[in-house]
């Protein structure tokens, strides 16, 4: 199955390892823990959660696409708190898929996109590149639900397009994560949004690899089209 390529190029490196699995039926509906999304018949979703996150996979048999979902478990408190999720654990996703797909320079802050994720916009990158000799498009994008960090990413080659997409609009159309009415909306200003906060007390940090900061860091925050976006997704 050509998912199995791809799986040797990114889940080494881009999706949290953890010693048990399981798997569910192709189609369905995802629930759990205030998590919940569909999927396509066809389709058949991994669950590699742990008590860090909760991690979920969807591959097609026979195709080449991942469609991944990642749910950090600890809440949103703080304007800084999400600040440093988005550069900790949503910015090295983005560097490692750039490096797999073959992408020399790092990915352009300045020029991340939005995309809808249900009734909320995700702030994220496309990236164009080659996997196994063949062009293929990478997306990964981040956002804030029900006080919890989440990330999605789809890869897949591009010849597969038409036959692969189906799969992330459905998850991104339906994707959830239940709300916390009880805590007061975080109201986060551009310079909090640049700042890096503590989870904790402890720096929020993505599973290895690490990588080195870019040097939009040590730059002004770099503007993105999802105007508000920080403050939108932190309620």
């Amino acid at each position: 199955m050509k998912t199995k390529h791809l799986f040797k190029y990114l889940l080494t490196a881009t999706l949290m390892c953890v010693a048990a699995s399981a798997q569910t039926p192709p189609g369905g509906r995802y629930v759990q823990d205030g998590l919940s999304f569909s999927y396509p018949t066809g389709w058949t979703l991994t669950d590699k959660s742990n008590a860090q996150a909760q991690h979920l996979i969807l591959t097609r048999d026979g195709g080449s696409a991942l469609v991944v979902v990642i749910a950090y478990r600890e809440l949103i408190v703080s304007p800084g708190q999400l600040a440093a999720a988005h550069h900790n654990l949503w910015r090295p996703f983005a560097l490692d898929m750039a490096r797999k797909l073959g992408v020399e320079r790092n990915p352009p802050w300045e020029d991340t996109q939005c995309q809808q994720v249900g009734e909320r916009s995700a702030v994220g990158v496309r990236l164009s590149g080659r996997l196994e000799g063949q062009p293929t498009t990478g997306e990964v994008y981040a956002l804030a639900l029900g006080r919890r960090f989440v990330i999605v990413f789809f890869v897949r080659h591009d010849r597969d397009e038409a036959q692969e997409s189906p799969a992330w609009k459905t998850l991104l159309a339906s994707l959830k994560v239940e709300d916390h009415p009880n805590l007061p909306p975080i109201m986060i200003s551009d310079e909090d949004a640049a700042s890096v906060g503590v989870l904790n007390g402890k720096a929020l940090t993505k599973p290895q690899p690490q990588y080195p900061l870019s040097r939009g860091r040590r730059e002004r925050r770099a503007r993105s089209p999802c105007k508000s976006w920080w403050t939108r997704t932190a309620t």
